[in-house]
């Protein structure tokens, strides 16, 4: 069981919050699909309209045509959104 004391010492900073959250959020630059995964053989969870940003999970891939994937919070859950649609802010 942890006291007072030891959950001060678990207290994170703004920093050790972005280096956990990734810090960043993924903004829409035009409608784009989120994926399942970075790729669009993968089944799309949901859409995002252009502006609309989500939290950057801190992970990107490189697919095989050379696109960047940004993994994004999207709902309940993680997915992917392609860098030809969307940018880091």
């Amino acid at each position: 069981m942890m006291n007072e004391n030891d959950m001060n010492m678990m207290e994170l900073t703004d920093a050790d919050l972005e280096a956990v959250a990734g810090g960043r959020d993924i903004v829409a630059t035009a409608p784009v699909k989120v994926y399942m995964g970075p790729g669009l053989d993968f089944s799309v969870l949901g859409y995002m309209d252009r502006g609309e940003a989500l939290s950057y999970a801190g992970d990107s891939m490189q697919d095989e045509h050379g696109v960047r994937w940004y993994r994004v919070r999207f709902r309940d859950t993680t997915g992917w959104v392609s860098s030809r649609y969307s940018k880091k802010r």
